[in-house]
């Protein structure tokens, strides 16, 4: 087995818009170990596959950027649309500001400066609760009680060892937070968790 990144670099496929592979209509980041006779098609970022991909990093560093600013503030989903990305939160207080976006934005922009690797990790379903148990994500905690038993729990995370944020998530990802360039957050809107009131 060999991570994806590895691999393509191997075959002289891992052009800097490469973000991804495609393996038997499955999508895998170049962060996912793969046998290597696998035979894989490269997913590019201008691609609707690759667009997705960027989109949903986008949202783990706003998430990222959210928590930076206001500690104790929940993470639920963060999934790419066909028009952007989305995040629900549940913050103490209440929902954000348009000048909170504006400083979201800015925190956004000071972490893909930072330049750091998404990098994924599997973990077992008991370590999984513990450590969002430790960090009273408690969304987290119920969504790894609804996956089937013998999926793999895996993490992304990013940063430095000592300022790192991290997330329970399938992925795929983008190569690193530097590969973000473009963002712009575009609206706050309320929801209810599961819709219930």
């Amino acid at each position: 087995m060999k991570v994806v990144g590895e691999l393509l670099k191997e075959k002289g496929l891992l052009d800097k818009d490469v973000v991804a592979v495609s393996v038997a209509g499955k999508t895998f980041d170049l962060h996912t170990p793969i046998d290597e006779k696998t035979p894989l098609s490269v997913i590019r970022a201008s691609d609707p596959a690759g667009l997705a991909i960027v989109r949903h990093s986008t949202a783990h560093v706003m998430a990222d950027a959210v928590q930076r600013l206001f500690p104790g503030t929940k993470v639920t989903f963060g999934p790419a649309t066909d028009e952007g990305f989305y995040y629900d939160f549940q913050k103490e207080g209440g929902g954000f500001t348009e000048d909170d976006l504006r400083t979201i934005e800015e925190t956004m922009r000071a972490v893909v400066k930072k330049n750091t690797p998404f990098r994924r990790e599997v973990i077992s379903r008991d370590d999984a609760i513990r450590l969002f148990d430790t960090k009273g994500e408690t969304f987290k905690v119920e969504h790894i009680g609804n996956i089937p038993t013998g999926e793999d729990i895996s993490l992304y995370k990013h940063g430095t060892p000592d300022d790192e944020w991290l997330d329970l998530c399938e992925g795929p990802h983008v190569p690193s937070t530097g590969f973000l360039q473009a963002i712009k957050l575009t609206h706050v809107a309320g929801a209810y968790w599961r819709g219930d009131e």
